[in-house]
């Protein structure tokens, strides 16, 4: 079963008969013609579940996380030893924290309606600038050379970021086909990494072309039966000195730091 179904089917019967729907959906096997990428858990910190995770990102040795909602969005600073919080602000009510990235010493933060893009300081969370955009804010990544970000469709906005002028566009394909609810972001290794909105799963993409080149299938790390609809996959953290991937979910409980086990191969 084509991952995509799978989970739309498991959504659709998550009140009724939820344990046989996790044991038809779990031993199903993908079919589609992107090969898929395996992994290996190498770690697993626990993880605050009042958290409503937007983006993550790994500076210096520290996680740094973004978390939604109004009145409840925070920018936090987590222990990557104990998965602690040691520091946190608390945003404006008025605004619902998305994607994060870093930039040398600044955070860049997107909120989800409110069409700005906020610059903070990394060691006090000082706001020190803002950008504006049109539309709505999900992720964002730095490739060392252009910001990344996503509103929610198959589209990827590269920006100056200096200004946050759109350079160019790109659309997702995924097996031939625009891939929408595009999310979370993460730039590394001159590949982008992305959480699909509902899925959970993370696609490699080429970023010279828009194509799906891998994914990674996480449908069995955290007990779907544990978690409501809300609490999806979502989270992409690369760390160069494991190299190997932090991921979590919204309102989970636990942080998995991943290894790819195979290499990842663009487009010819």
């Amino acid at each position: 079963m084509n991952w995509i179904y799978r989970q739309i089917f498991y959504r659709a019967c998550q009140n009724l008969f939820i344990a046989l729907c996790v044991v038809i959906t779990s031993g199903t096997a993908l079919r589609a013609a992107t090969p898929e990428t395996p992994y290996k858990i190498i770690k697993v910190l626990p993880h605050n579940k009042q958290l409503f995770t937007q983006g993550l990102e790994v500076k210096a040795g520290i996680l740094y996380e973004s978390a939604g909602r109004y009145g409840h969005s925070t920018i936090n600073k987590i222990s990557l030893a104990t998965g602690a919080i040691s520091q946190q602000l608390k945003l404006d009510d008025a605004l619902f924290a998305e994607g994060l990235t870093h930039i040398n010493n600044s955070l860049i933060l997107l909120t989800w309606k409110s069409e700005t893009a906020l610059r903070l300081d990394t060691n006090d969370f000082k706001i020190m600038g803002s950008h504006r955009y049109t539309g709505e804010g999900w992720g964002i990544c730095y490739d060392g050379t252009s910001l990344v970000t996503s509103n929610g469709s198959d589209q990827l906005t590269f920006r100056n970021p200096d200004d946050f002028r759109i350079t160019r566009t790109l659309t997702i394909m995924f097996d031939d086909q625009p891939l929408a609810l595009i999310n979370e972001l993460e730039c590394t290794q001159g590949l982008i990494y992305a959480n699909i909105w509902g899925q959970d799963i993370i696609v490699i993409i080429d970023p010279s072309n828009g194509k799906v080149v891998s994914f990674i299938d996480l449908f069995d790390l955290y007990d779907l039966t544990a978690r409501n609809h809300n609490e999806v996959l979502n989270g992409i953290a690369y760390s160069p000195s494991d190299d190997a991937f932090w991921v979590t979910g919204k309102n989970w409980s636990q942080l998995y730091l991943i290894k790819l086990t195979s290499g990842v191969r663009t487009s010819p």
